[in-house]
């Protein structure tokens, strides 16, 4: 049955897997390999099912040396933008040796490109510190999702590929008063809460107001992401998407990507 679910999400590390049974995609390797397959083993995915690795951004807690070289072990292909390998390939021998195997391949923006047999993945540009950075809109026969993590602004989304969505899984990093009002440095702060950071509780909240607007009522579940242990609870999250979807879809529907454990995982009922 096709379907997705983060292992990670957070500052430590960042997972998500989207497929069914038989083949697989992880979004993002960010936890090591120890933690990667004490996770697999959890939440009951094969590794032997998985057929890619897709990476959105460099940032450290996207990517990890050692699943980089549990994909080689494997022959699992890692997908990335080709900025992406200059920045690696100077600190991963492990990325270097998908390279030598024939198991990277690049995609590119506005370029379609299929990760796994039956699946489109359409990239993304996303506004954050990290150059470049792209969430993905996926697809299966009638069946869509998008992953949309790791942005500082949505105003310059292309909102064009993002209609008609029967899943999202968004961030929803930080609630800004207790970003204020927290210990971290001014330039943390100011670089968290700027158009190249991260998306607070009400940026998401609009967000996902304006996308469920566009597929017409056919968004079925949100899935909120990469949210601040210090200055974001799931209970204040939660909150500020459910009020701005109330009378639009059920509180039930919307829930939070832990850090620390698998969150749940979500089918495509009519995909089966």
């Amino acid at each position: 049955m096709i379907g997705f679910q983060a292992l990670a999400s957070g500052s430590k590390a960042n997972c998500m897997i989207i497929g069914d049974e038989t083949h697989g995609t992880l979004i993002d390797l960010g936890l090591g390999i120890k933690g990667l397959i004490a996770r697999l083993d959890l939440v009951g995915w094969n590794p032997g099912n998985f057929r890619s690795a897709v990476l959105t951004h460099t940032h450290g807690d996207h990517w990890n040396p050692s699943s980089l070289k549990w994909l080689a072990k494997l022959g699992i292909r890692l997908w990335c933008h080709e900025a992406h390998a200059d920045q690696i390939s100077i600190q991963a021998p492990g990325f270097n040796k998908l390279k030598n195997m024939g198991l990277l391949s690049y995609y590119r923006e506005g370029r379609t490109f299929e990760p796994m047999p039956g699946w489109k993945f359409h990239p993304i540009p996303l506004s954050h510190d990290s150059e470049p950075t792209f969430g993905f809109r996926c697809d299966h026969a009638s069946w869509s999702m998008a992953y949309l993590a790791d942005l500082g602004t949505t105003t310059d989304l292309p909102w064009e590929d993002l209609g008609s969505l029967d899943f999202l899984a968004i961030e929803s990093n930080h609630d800004p008063e207790m970003l204020r009002q927290s210990n971290r440095p001014h330039q943390l702060i100011k670089r968290i809460a700027g158009i190249y950071g991260h998306l607070s509780n009400d940026q998401c909240a609009e967000t996902v107001r304006h996308l469920l607007k566009k597929s017409s009522g056919k968004l079925e579940s949100v899935l909120l992401l990469h949210l601040s242990n210090e200055c974001n609870s799931p209970h204040i999250a939660l909150g500020s998407t459910r009020l701005a979807l109330q009378g639009m879809m059920e509180s039930s529907r919307v829930c939070v990507a832990p850090q620390d454990n698998p969150s749940a995982r979500f089918f495509a009922a009519k995909a089966a």
